[in-house]
């Protein structure tokens, strides 16, 4: 009988890992790579590994993903092959935690079906899906038997490399990790080897995040702003800013508005700090780990950047690894006696989270429907209309800067004019030059730099975003149109000169 049951668990393992696998891929080939998706193709095939490790800095992450991409890019392979390098690392953080995570069937299912999980960290080809695959590890090595210290060093070592989030979670594990063995006086030759292997590459990833010259300053935002919303959009994607905005503008319920704006932040800071009080009782430690990664990643999103729910469920993902490493005792079962029920009743934090992400399933889910529906991007329609009708070989003016080039990756060998910066290019420059394409100019400014860029009248202008205002007054005909796109808000507008015709 334990033998029938360890058999049959162990299919349901591949069960989940394998219907995991069906989703995440069915829709990534579906999905069409934005803005920040495209920059890593661009800068991985178009430097070398020299200019762009001095072109990191700019960019503001270390650059592991970029190498991992590099020989995609480099050998001409099609730009498809770097969404399923991604999801190949996704599905592979869905089997650490499905076949090594020491949680419940039931809330394994939750998590790899929840939205960070199964679309934002699975279908979105970014750097934050090495931050899920190597905190999985990092969770394993720490909690095995033979704890090998060479290998958590290793493996913080490439957590430190993945992204700036990645360098700081590394940094408070493995101080944590180090105070621990010092305390323990168990200071071995192996944890000397992890501290060194840790340490250097953390100093690798921060000389790779000095900025260069001329780089641009972080981005401007309300202070302390993200601290709240980064709380309730990690437990709760999408409800804090959408649902009240949708119903204090079409409805006129500014109380009703405020009320949700209120409830979702009291959810998710109640949750974190229930979660976070379990993970203490069980381990110390381990809430150092904890509490330390979520003060570091609030300082980036105060301080430097907030992303909105593609940085927030990098909380999430700390939280879990918390729960993992801590052994964070749960039921087996969602439905058994009256003794789990009760357990249950006296843990509101474990019934928060269980909630929050049946809600963030159900996110993922919409997701997942739109993705496969709809247009993520523009920019794939937008490059097919330039192949269609021949005019890779005509120069196109675009505006904002950053937002063109995620049509780049579809048509080899062309370059934008971006009339920010006024100089041809592919990925982004993340200097001062670049600055003025994204920071807003008029529109007579963006039309004179570009008659005074292209006198013969021998373009094209794209525009991104917002289209021209009188186009016929200005000299401008209309001659593509995005239709509705989710998520990335490229929806593209190709003008050309009223005195040109389009080949064809």
């Amino acid at each position: 009988m334990g033998l029938s049951r360890q058999l049959a668990g162990r299919a349901f393992d591949f069960l989940l890992v394998g219907t995991y696998a069906a989703v995440v891929l069915l829709v990534a080939l579906r999905h069409e790579p934005w803005r920040d998706e495209a920059d890593v193709w661009l800068a991985a095939r178009d430097m070398t590994p020299a200019q762009l490790f001095r072109w990191l800095g700019g960019a503001g992450t270390p650059g592991l993903w970029y190498l991992m991409v590099m020989p995609l890019a480099k050998l001409g392979l099609p730009y498809v092959s770097m969404t399923l390098l991604h999801v190949v690392l996704a599905i592979a953080a869905c089997g650490l935690l499905v076949f090594a995570a020491p949680f419940p069937r039931w809330f394994k299912c939750l998590v790899a079906f929840s939205y960070p999980f199964c679309f934002q960290y699975a279908v979105v080809a970014r750097t934050y899906v090495l931050d899920v695959l190597l905190l999985w590890l990092i969770a394993m090595a720490l909690t095995a038997r033979n704890r090998r210290m060479w290998v958590v060093g290793l493996l913080l070592f490439l957590l430190a490399n993945a992204n700036t989030h990645g360098l700081f979670i590394a940094a408070v594990i493995g101080l944590v990790v180090a105070i621990e063995r010092v305390r323990e006086r168990n200071v071995s030759a192996d944890a000397i080897a992890g501290a060194v292997i840790a340490m250097i590459g953390g100093g690798l990833a921060v000389v790779q995040l000095l900025p260069p010259p001329g780089a641009v300053p972080p981005p401007t935002q309300l202070p302390w702003t993200p601290l709240d919303s980064a709380l309730s959009q990690c437990f709760l994607p999408y409800i804090p800013i959408h649902l009240p905005t949708l119903i204090r503008y079409l409805h006129g319920h500014q109380r009703v508005a405020e009320a949700i704006f209120v409830a979702a932040r009291c959810f998710g800071a109640l949750t974190f700090l229930g979660v976070l009080y379990a993970i203490g009782h069980r381990s110390w430690p381990t809430f150092a780990m904890v509490a330390g990664s979520w003060v570091a990643l609030m300082w980036i999103f105060v301080f430097h950047w907030y992303g909105g729910e593609r940085h927030a469920g990098l909380l999430l993902v700390v939280l879990v690894f918390g729960l993992w490493v801590s052994g964070w005792p749960w039921p087996a079962r969602l439905q058994k006696p009256a003794g789990i029920a009760r357990d249950w009743v006296r843990s509101p934090a474990r019934v928060a989270l269980t909630a929050s992400l049946c809600y963030a399933c159900a996110v993922a889910a919409l997701f997942c429907y739109l993705d496969v529906r709809f247009a993520y991007s523009g920019a794939k329609t937008a490059a097919r209309f330039i192949q269609n009708h021949s005019l890779q070989s005509v120069p196109i003016a675009s505006y904002p800067d950053d937002y063109g080039e995620a049509l780049l990756p579809y048509l080899p060998g062309v370059q934008l004019w971006d009339i920010g910066r006024k100089d041809y290019g592919t990925y982004t420059t993340w200097n001062k030059r670049w600055l003025p394409g994204v920071d807003g100019l008029s529109q007579d400014e963006v039309l004179a730099r570009v008659r005074r860029q292209f006198p013969s009248g021998h373009y094209l202008l794209l525009l991104s975003g917002t289209p021209l205002r009188n186009p016929q007054q200005t000299g401008y005909k209309l001659v593509f149109q995005n239709g509705y796109v989710i998520g990335s808000g490229e929806v593209y507008y190709l003008y050309e000169p009223s005195e040109r015709a389009l080949p064809g």
